[in-house]
């Protein structure tokens, strides 16, 4: 949330079905259409109504550790992640620079899925900035998940509303014809 803030990103938030906001009552489900939060005047994010990612299944993560990464285990970092959402690319890269200058983060790896030179053919025309990186402060130390890895997102809102579960559902396809 400290990256979001001050960059403008947004998370998705869980519409409730009984919603009597005429604003939310447009997102019925957010597998249909997603809805997001951003800050409120005092810099504060609703904390009940983010909707954080879930853990990697472990059979996605089996198939992935056997598909791709020849069962090397160190190489699967994205098991614990969560995305952030902006209306720009500015804001978007406003977020990157936020977390590439934190000295408690280090970063292992950036996936530009949003370069013009990227093939977006082999993400099923899927877009993002992803970040493999690790937290390291003397908490994480003491705790020894200083050396966990773990995946930010950084996604344009566009996009994000383009992917509904039919479109997730075609790049499981997508995905598993490829044999990733």
């Amino acid at each position: 949330m400290e990256w979001a803030r001050p960059s403008g990103g947004c998370f998705h938030v869980r519409v409730p079905d009984d919603a009597s906001c005429q604003e939310t009552q447009s997102f019925q489900s957010l597998r249909q259409r997603p809805s997001f939060v951003g800050a409120d005047e005092e810099g504060q994010f609703p904390l009940l109504d983010i909707e954080w990612a879930k853990l990697k299944r472990p059979q996605r993560a089996v198939e992935k550790l056997l598909r791709v990464y020849d069962m090397e285990a160190s190489r699967l970092v994205d098991i614990t992640r969560q995305s952030i959402y902006f209306d720009s690319l500015h804001s978007l890269s406003h977020c990157l620079e936020i977390i590439l200058s934190d000295p408690q983060v280090v970063v292992e790896r950036i996936k530009n899925r949003m370069d013009e030179a990227y093939d977006a053919s082999v993400s099923g025309g899927y877009r993002d900035c992803s970040l493999n990186l690790r937290i390291v402060t003397p908490e994480s130390r003491r705790c020894r998940t200083d050396l966990h890895v773990c995946e930010v997102q950084l996604v344009l809102k566009k996009i994000a509303m383009l992917k509904t579960s039919d479109g997730h559902k075609g790049y499981v396809l997508f995905r598993n014809t490829r044999g990733q």
